[in-house]
């Protein structure tokens, strides 16, 4: 297959809060597009906390952030279809593809890759107690310290700076499996977190991927995280998207080629950034 357009999520119960406690959502968003043609892989990140506003046909519960989507749209027996179809409507970009786990199997698949090293970009502490956490640099990571560092909420712009710390993790598994796995133990750690995961590509199309990663090399992979920044809606902090720059990114990286879409039909809603974007 030439190009893959893959939504990746991970799945958290009962561990968020406010309206979320005790359902389950996606914790992590990712628009994956594989071009076998240009040997190029692209990845959106999307933040949970994305403000949808009301011109979204998908439920997203009542802060209408994005991650609530998954549990809270009309689709229950495939409830990642809810989060696509949000996504299709605020970014115009459609997913062929999805590939679902949820945070047991994230931690478990650390755990059995024996950790990553991966680059914090700020001393973290503890939000209650102040305590140091993990300090600036490069750390080795498991599972469990992995969740720690990316639900960390100890600096003024929580939720926003969190957004960094995520991309340098995704950044740091892609470099690991490309640069330490062989095949062999790529089966091993698939074997693993099989029982965790929820996809509808074929055991084919996930080993042809798998090579296909393989070949790439470091500049041949793009991550971005869609633009925008922190805003208040009713209270409840968010981030807000973008639409100028968003819609640079989305044309430039993540549409067939020949296919543009203009920021003012993007179905992200209009904010006001009072802390500025990026």
């Amino acid at each position: 297959k030439d190009v893959y357009t893959i939504l990746v999520a991970v799945t958290d119960h009962g561990v968020q809060e406010d309206e979320d406690r005790g359902t389950d959502n996606t914790d992590v968003m990712l628009y994956v597009r594989l071009d076998n043609k240009t040997h190029t892989m692209n990845i959106l990140q999307i933040p949970r906390d994305t403000y949808v506003g009301d011109g979204i046909s998908v439920d997203c519960g009542i802060y209408q952030r994005l991650n609530g989507a998954y549990s809270n749209g009309a689709n229950k027996e495939n409830p990642i279809a809810n989060t696509a179809t949000a996504i299709y409507e605020l970014f115009g970009l459609k997913a062929d593809n999805y590939a679902v786990m949820d945070v047991e199997g994230f931690r478990t698949m650390l755990n059995v890759m024996g950790g990553i090293w991966m680059n914090i970009p700020r001393d973290l502490y503890d939000k209650e107690t102040g305590k140091l956490l993990f300090k600036a640099g490069d750390t080795k990571v498991n599972g469990d310290t992995a969740e720690i560092i990316l639900r960390n909420r100890g600096t003024v712009l929580a939720d926003y700076d969190r957004l960094e710390l995520q991309q340098s993790f995704y950044a740091a598994v892609f470099r690991t499996f490309m640069e330490q796995y062989p095949v062999g133990d790529a089966l091993q750690v698939a074997k693993n977190v099989a029982v965790y995961l929820d996809t509808d590509l074929s055991v084919m199309d996930l080993m042809g991927i798998y090579l296909s990663m393989k070949e790439l090399q470091a500049e041949d992979i793009y991550i971005v995280r869609c633009s925008g920044g922190p805003i208040t809606v009713n209270g409840q902090g968010l981030y807000g998207g973008e639409k100028e720059n968003t819609a640079r990114i989305l044309n430039e990286h993540f549409r067939p080629e020949g296919v543009t879409v203009s920021a003012d039909k993007l179905g992200l809603p209009d904010v006001e950034f009072t802390l500025g974007y990026n």
